[in-house]
């Protein structure tokens, strides 16, 4: 899976992981994922990525044959991005099939998991709004989240008593409290979550946002190179970590250098000039 700009956004990783098959190479065949297959074919349908030097390209939606679907800017927002990808599968329905898996789920929470990760959300609560266990809550909870109900999604989180799930409910309330400029709180609470959970990444995250949020911008630094240094294999929040670390240690400057110093703790060269949404602050209520 891809681990740059949107690619790090769960809603855009799980209908990817659903729906489509990402693939990146190199147009250059200086670069280390050049792949002449694969140029040939995008160059196909976009010619001007032909050329010795080319602008920053789109990312483009193909079908195996090398079909032009659809393409976005590299430079669009994750909101941008998603919608892209919705709007290809309804045009293109023969790539919207179900897969044996999905085919596959029986239980209301089985189907409403698959709904969830389809982005598909009033399928996903009309499954899980009857049931009684933690998962279908969380879910619930999360759907909450991406339309901004935090009075439901709080009401979620507080039905969940079960230990097995308490990072999960801790978790969605540091994302609340940074939505909400709590941010003090958000920090105290992503404290709590421990190294083995599997949400600790997204926690120490989160927690440098919101210390950046708080005018805290050396210890967010502190806290977003330790998160990078303590873990061996990279998740997307550790992606998403180098964006956020490098664009803060820049400040302003937002792009990396091909020939300077590199900021970067993945060493790379830049994220395509866009900023961190993450980073944005809240709107004041």
């Amino acid at each position: 899976m891809l681990r740059v700009g949107p690619f790090c956004d769960p809603q855009i990783v799980s209908l990817s992981n659903r729906r489509f098959i990402p693939f990146a190479f190199d147009l250059s065949n200086k670069g280390g994922l050049f792949d002449p297959t694969a140029r040939k074919a995008v160059v196909a349908v976009s010619p001007e990525l032909g050329g010795n030097g080319v602008p920053t390209p789109d990312v483009l939606f193909m079908t195996a044959d090398g079909k032009l679907l659809a393409r976005v800017s590299n430079y669009a927002s994750e909101a941008e991005f998603l919608e892209v990808m919705k709007q290809v599968l309804t045009d293109h329905p023969e790539c919207n099939k179900a897969s044996k898996e999905e085919l596959a789920a029986t239980t209301p929470l089985e189907r409403g998991r698959v709904a969830f990760e389809l982005n598909d959300f009033t399928t996903a609560k009309k499954e899980l709004s009857a049931l009684e266990s933690d998962e279908s809550k969380i879910l619930l909870s999360q759907i909450a989240r991406y339309a901004q109900d935090w009075k439901t999604a709080e009401r979620h989180l507080s039905d969940i008593t079960t230990d097995e799930w308490k990072d999960d409910v801790q978790m969605e309330r540091v994302r609340m409290h940074v939505a909400n400029s709590e941010f003090e709180k958000a920090i105290k609470l992503a404290d709590l979550i421990h190294q083995k959970s599997n949400r600790y990444t997204e926690a120490r995250y989160f927690k440098g946002v919101a210390q950046s949020f708080n005018g805290e911008s050396k210890l967010a630094l502190a806290t977003w190179k330790e998160l990078f240094l303590s873990q061996k294999e990279h998740d997307n929040w550790v992606y998403r970590t180098d964006w956020a670390y490098s664009q803060t240690i820049q400040k302003e400057k937002k792009l990396m250098s091909t020939t300077g110093k590199r900021v970067s703790l993945l060493g790379r060269i830049g994220y395509m000039g866009r900023s961190n949404p993450d980073l944005v602050k809240p709107k004041a209520k």
